[in-house]
């Protein structure tokens, strides 16, 4: 729902224009319902899916190796100190 203070009034004409009546839903388009179930677009999808899973898998792994680092260092330093 578009909320007329925050859209400028020419909006709402040129809107009008090009055919859209604010009062009534816009048709459904066939072609762009039928293109979501379109298996190419799909495997798209699911390979886009994987390919984001993928980047945060080795980005949360990246960070792991760094957690582990400095715990290990911070450990050190710990027996360092009790050592002396």
């Amino acid at each position: 729902m578009l909320n007329a203070m925050a859209v400028p009034i020419g909006l709402f004409d040129q809107a009008r224009q090009n055919g859209y009546a604010f009062n009534q839903a816009p048709e459904p388009d066939l072609a762009a319902s039928l293109a979501l179930f379109d298996p190419v677009n799909i495997w798209a999808g699911f390979q886009q899916l994987t390919h984001l899973q993928q980047r945060q898998k080795a980005k949360a792994a990246l960070i792991g190796r760094v957690l582990k680092r400095r715990l290990s260092r911070i450990r050190s330093l710990v027996h360092r100190k009790k050592s002396k």
